[in-house]
């Protein structure tokens, strides 16, 4: 009795690693290439393309003031942006807005820069879910962890014999916890 008691737990523990295995592969993809992006936010901005351009807007020396002038000097000098408004930060130079960005010039000399940045396709919505800004995702995050808890004790118990926890399982799962333990011994002493 006791022998088929022990089996039926092992195909409940099957069943729900399999199902709730399947069911979170979406978010689990999601996370991990969230996370590679995000571990390397150094390297590169993972939520914003910055696109900068040196530009000259007026070489003539002549000083733009009004929204046409600026609009004008913008288009001539290949600054293909959306003008919203502008105005004099100091005796020569003029800032722009633009449609995701800024343009700052010397109005003497038409030297200038034009910064302009754009959400990165994909990333962008993904890492906001990963940092979990929105009060519906923190909820469906914690169900999530839940998940992987179950999925990740399923998987240690469902497998008997040699390739279980209690032999090569066991070396394999204490391995993967060493890394993490060396890791916050090293940040936490």
């Amino acid at each position: 009795m006791n022998a088929k008691k022990g089996y039926n737990y092992r195909k409940l523990w099957r069943i729900l690693h399999r199902d709730f295995g399947y069911f979170i592969v979406g978010i689990t993809l999601m996370y991990a290439l969230s996370g590679i992006a995000l571990n390397h936010m150094y390297d590169w901005n993972p939520n914003y393309i910055v696109t900068e351009k040196e530009v000259v807007v007026k070489p003539d020396g002549s000083v733009p003031y009004s929204k046409e002038e600026v609009i004008t000097a913008l288009s001539k000098a290949g600054a293909d942006v959306d003008y919203k408004k502008h105005f004099k930060t100091s005796r020569n130079t003029i800032k722009v807005f633009v449609d995701g960005g800024t343009v700052e010039f010397n109005a003497d000399n038409g030297s200038g820069w034009l910064e302009v940045i754009k959400k990165r396709p994909v990333f962008f919505a993904i890492n906001n879910m990963h940092y979990g800004k929105h009060h519906i995702w923190k909820w469906i995050s914690d169900i999530y962890a839940v998940l992987l808890i179950i999925v990740s004790i399923t998987g240690i118990v469902i497998l008997k014999g040699k390739n279980g926890i209690t032999r090569r399982g066991l070396w394999l799962t204490l391995a993967g916890l060493v890394g993490p333990a060396i890791f916050i011994i090293m940040i936490f002493s």
